[in-house]
């Protein structure tokens, strides 16, 4: 870890994501307040001194979930790639490479129908769920960053020029360590700007989780 902490793209990341967050959280919440305090505010008045401050904490788990899904899941992925790169001077792929080797193979009209029916199912369940004050937000957190978690370990093998097959193979094998990391990634989050450090700390928690499983990876790459 300390070594990893010496590689200066490290903390050019820290700095980028730590202003991307701050923007990006300030801006969510200004949102939230403004949309939601004329309706939400007066009716937590009703449960007395407990009602405003659910209203409170369910305003900073939203925008809490909502940024971290915004910046980690998206906005941060190039700088992971190159920082990843650097760390295991490898050469970068090029982002057509990367979204090639992350796609689905092709598959038939019926499963493209799922496929789409799947993800309207699953926006219309996280919708639901994250109306739920305090426990919706936190329980789509968690879910979200187990997923985050393995997403940025498969970009490692990726670069390792692992299959995908293999990958999800990796991925159903290893799934409560990825449980483990997305819940400790989701206590952290709660945290202002521990998320941000967190992910900082991802590449050098992926390099070294991937050199503890390097046989593995080495039988995945002659088979």
């Amino acid at each position: 870890m300390i070594i990893g902490l010496v590689n200066p793209q490290i903390w050019i990341q820290a700095v980028a994501l730590l202003i991307i967050y701050v923007f990006t959280f300030v801006g969510i919440l200004a949102f939230l307040v403004v949309l939601w305090t004329p309706v939400f505010l007066p009716i937590s008045v009703i449960f007395g001194p407990a009602g405003p401050l659910g209203y409170v904490l369910t305003l900073y788990t939203n925008t809490q979930f909502f940024t971290t899904m915004i910046v980690n899941s998206n906005l941060a992925t190039p700088w992971l790639d190159h920082t990843l790169s650097t760390m295991l001077k490898l050469p970068l792929l090029p982002p057509s490479a990367a979204a090639t080797q992350l796609s689905e193979p092709k598959q038939p009209d019926a499963h493209e129908i799922l496929s789409v029916m799947r993800i309207v199912c699953g926006g219309m369940a996280m919708i639901v769920v994250v109306a739920i004050p305090i426990v919706g937000p936190i329980m789509l957190m968690l879910a979200m960053n187990v997923k985050i978690a393995y997403d940025n370990f498969e970009r490692y093998l990726i670069l390792h020029g692992v299959g995908q097959v293999q990958r999800r193979d990796l991925f159903y094998q290893h799934i409560i360590q990825f449980i483990y990391y997305g819940g400790s990634y989701t206590i952290l989050s709660f945290v202002p700007l521990f998320s941000v450090w967190a992910f900082v700390c991802y590449p050098i928690g992926i390099k070294a989780w991937g050199r503890s499983n390097a046989i593995y990876g080495q039988k995945m790459r002659k088979n």
